[in-house]
């Protein structure tokens, strides 16, 4: 009896010795780097490829760039070296009314929605950015587009946001443990049906 006692003991002492490794729910212990990574949103196999001379949809683009990263490890947003990249986009605007929109603070930029088929974008008619990437637009190329019709759009892929700031400042609620996905925009140089 004393030898059953004494192997609980060992066994309970043991277990009680195991560091227990807490994660968030978006995130996964990582055994070599001993700290917590970040889920990312879908498999690495699902990530589509871009079209570099064609148009691609603003679901596919925002697919392949959107990436979690641990907040106070930016650097390990593996798309950062892409700012300045040309992207071609094709869609339907969101019936969003001009009044509504989301517009910078100088009122030069405003944010607009591509969706992948007509019957959505003529639904949609209120933008709430609660994606990580966003596409602005100079207000005045916005006039004579018939938002009817497919738009195709010639832009700048950016992580700086300097030029167009709509007064948002984002981070998480923990910055020393939450992960979060980085933000980017494509910048519109050439708009048009």
């Amino acid at each position: 009896m004393k030898k059953i006692f004494l192997l609980f003991s060992v066994f309970f002492i043991f277990i009680s010795c195991q560091k227990v490794h807490q994660c968030d729910m978006d995130q996964e212990y990582n055994t070599k780097t001993k700290e917590c990574d970040c889920v990312q949103p879908f498999p690495e196999s699902e990530r589509p490829v871009l079209k570099t001379d064609d148009y691609n949809s603003w679901y596919a683009v925002r697919k392949h760039f959107t990436y979690s990263v641990r907040y106070k490890y930016p650097e390990t947003y593996p798309f950062h070296s892409h700012e300045g990249d040309s992207l071609l986009l094709c869609g339907w605007m969101d019936h969003t009314p001009l009044d509504k929109r989301v517009y910078s603070l100088d009122s030069s930029w405003v944010k607009i929605l591509l969706l992948d088929d007509s019957t959505s974008a003529v639904s949609y008619t209120n933008f709430d950015d609660d994606f990580s990437g966003f596409i602005v637009c100079p207000v005045p190329m916005l006039k004579g587009l018939d938002m009817d019709k497919k738009i195709y759009i010639k832009g700048l892929l950016t992580f700086n946001f300097t030029d167009f700031c709509f007064g948002e400042c984002r981070s998480p609620a923990d910055p020393e443990h939450d992960c979060w996905n980085e933000s980017f925009a494509v910048k519109v140089l050439e708009i048009k049906n």
